[in-house]
């Protein structure tokens, strides 16, 4: 009986032989395939000899970089007539026929919300007793853009570069009538008075971000109507946050609150993403990405009186490594020759680890700093256009 020494060195004497055989495993196990209803691909640019032609099925996932064999011919293969790119007149040859290259350039229009980053501040009340709405600062939906180039050499693979911008903007105002009084949710406690007594409370709150992102991107599955891709790269990352709190109508004089979170970082973005295109062009598409990013945040709160000038203030710097989990879910058209894409699709991201205003104002009132961190959230409608020269 073989040694466990000698039986290892058996296993890669073999694997050795099997791979100058045909020059890779998977050649050599599609050799042995003796089902010739199969599929049929072998690996592009290999020295070994075209495998034997077999039948196609419309849809069925290839390799991508495959080829069937020379014996399976279609006039429009390799050619700028894509006619039959979608169709089934010509299975495999239609899957080669759009992988010329390319100048990628594309569009997108991003309707966004900001989530789970509104804050309370300031309650009206009765006495001690709340007495009517809650003043809460909620970003609403605002525009944004995202536009980038490419470049596909074969139409599997492309290097792209893209650059996103977002900006978000919400004024809310609350107010008591006399005899009752406004309880600030911003103002330091430790500074609260008898000439602490409002009757009206402002508030604007933006949320801002950009991102610039530079992705190699390679298509690892493919048909005549689906593709599966990934794409790795790097991603630059920059969020603010600003966001004042006016404290009047009252015998006393205004007090403001006013705070201004920064982060900048630059990390890795992983991302998968795939499409199965139906007759005519339509399509269902979907997205995924991972980006972890190491960065620096900057925070800084003040609390100024008309006449006291400054009564609080702190300032916060914290190096940490934010996620960023997006996904993207939609439909679109496609033309024949990939040349012109049109999409329109629901979008989320959450940024995880980030460092909220609501969080840092009340880690501030409690002169808590121990573990301030939470998470804030984008998510709307992604209309986009891309255009392949």
């Amino acid at each position: 009986m073989l040694g466990k020494t000698q039986f290892a060195a058996a296993v890669l004497i073999a694997a050795a032989s099997a791979l100058s055989a045909r020059g890779d495993i998977f050649g050599q196990a599609v050799r042995n395939q003796t089902l010739t209803a199969q599929p049929v691909y072998r690996l592009p640019e290999s020295g070994a000899a075209a495998l034997p032609a077999s039948t196609g099925v419309d849809g069925d996932i290839e390799l991508a970089g495959y080829t069937a064999a020379a014996s399976d011919s279609c006039t429009n293969c390799g050619t700028d007539d894509c006619t039959n790119c979608y169709g089934s007149g010509c299975d495999l040859c239609s899957k080669n026929c759009c992988r010329t290259a390319r100048l990628i350039t594309f569009g997108e229009i991003l309707y966004l919300q900001p989530g789970d980053v509104d804050f309370t501040y300031a309650i009206p009340r009765n006495g001690l007793a709340p007495a009517g709405r809650v003043g809460t600062a909620d970003p609403d939906f605002n525009l944004g853009f995202r536009t980038g180039i490419g470049w596909s050499p074969d139409g599997l693979q492309s290097i792209i570069g893209s650059f996103t911008w977002f900006e978000s903007a919400t004024l809310d105002s609350v107010q008591t009538a006399p005899g009752g009084n406004i309880q600030s949710q911003v103002i330091h406690p430790n500074t609260a008075s008898a000439a602490s007594v409002f009757l009206r409370a402002t508030a604007t709150y933006d949320i801002d971000f950009q991102l610039a992102d530079v992705a190699y991107r390679a298509v690892i599955g493919r048909s005549d109507r689906a593709q599966i891709a990934y794409s790795a790269g790097l991603r630059y990352a920059r969020l603010e946050e600003n966001a004042s709190v006016l404290h009047d109508l009252s015998a006393f004089t205004p007090t403001t609150v006013t705070t201004d979170i920064d982060f900048e970082g630059f990390g890795i973005r992983l991302g998968l993403d795939g499409r199965r295109v139906f007759p005519i062009g339509l399509l269902f598409y979907a997205k995924s990405g991972a980006s972890f990013i190491a960065g620096k945040y900057d925070g800084t709160y003040n609390q100024i009186n008309a006449l006291n000038q400054v009564e609080a203030s702190s300032d916060i710097q914290d190096d940490r490594i934010v996620t960023i989990l997006e996904c993207e879910l939609g439909v679109g058209w496609v033309s024949a020759c990939e040349r012109v894409q049109f999409t329109t699709g629901y979008y989320f991201a959450g940024w995880y680890n980030a460092l909220p205003t609501n969080s840092y104002i009340q880690a501030v009132r409690t002169t808590n700093f121990v573990d301030v961190s939470d998470t804030l959230t984008f998510s709307g409608l992604v209309s986009r256009v891309e255009l392949r020269f």
